[in-house]
């Protein structure tokens, strides 16, 4: 499988979702099903059921233990684009970035002849313009949920986050968080919101602001998941509605 016979598979599983919207949960109930692949690893668990005991060395696993990252043996697989669309300025991410890294780091062999999932804040739209043989599951969230949620959890996962191996240690978003980061003893997610919106760390005086700002993306977004009406999504409203989940993936 090429670079270009990637993105016409008909293994890809997309779980499109907001922040703080369990994503991640649905994603490893999903991996245990043996036509899936599962990210191995002992930050992640080594099966997708081990979620008791969250490995020390992942920061987000520590604020929540279903997360994961994209591992291949000790390789991440590149992210998808709305992981990094502030660290670069490109409309061809997925031409000049994530196809020949997802070819290098094994996941074109895995997608041969396992289905692999991928979480994504993206909307489901533009995935499937991107991979249009791909199966997108779209979590329409109860909005007030998510938004609490998010100021639970979400708000606390870290701030650095460097996408070692998919971007450039020289990159300037890289090297900006990690000149802020220096500043503080715990850089967090919200740490980079006030920094982006004031220029400053953050205050607890700020958590109305970002409250708000949090259900204005999350009631357009939520505008949008309605709309889909693609046979290639399924519009889910319960995580756990796993008889349409079943029919959509299986038949």
């Amino acid at each position: 499988m090429d670079e270009q016979q990637i993105f016409n598979s008909p293994n890809w599983v997309f779980i499109s979702f907001d922040q703080a919207g369990r994503g991640h949960r649905l994603a490893r109930v999903l991996s245990s099903q043996p036509d899936f692949y599962w990210y191995s690893h002992p930050h992640n668990g080594v099966q997708p059921w081990n979620v008791g005991r969250p490995h020390s060395h992942s920061g987000q696993r520590q604020i929540s233990r279903y997360h994961y990252d994209r591992y291949v043996g000790e390789n991440k697989l590149p992210p998808p684009h709305d992981y990094v669309e502030k660290y670069i300025d490109t409309s061809e991410y997925y031409r000049d970035i994530f196809a020949p890294q997802f070819v290098a780091k094994g996941g074109a062999d895995i997608l041969r002849s396992q289905r692999m999932i991928y979480c994504t804040h993206s909307l489901p739209e533009p995935i499937i313009r991107q991979f249009p043989q791909a199966r997108v599951i779209n979590i329409i969230h109860d909005i007030e949920r998510c938004v609490k949620r998010y100021m639970q959890i979400g708000y606390l996962f870290p701030g650095l986050v460097k996408h070692t191996g998919t971007l450039p240690a020289d990159n300037p978003r890289v090297r900006w968080l990690t000149e802020l980061a220096a500043g503080t003893d715990e850089f967090r997610i919200r740490d980079v919101w006030a920094q982006e919106r004031w220029g400053t760390y953050w205050a607890d005086g700020m958590t109305a602001e970002l409250t708000a700002d949090k259900r204005r993306l999350f009631t357009d977004n939520h505008a949008t998941r309605l709309n889909a009406t693609d046979d290639r999504i399924l519009n889910l409203w319960d995580v756990r509605d796993y008889g349409s989940i079943k029919e959509f993936l299986y038949g």
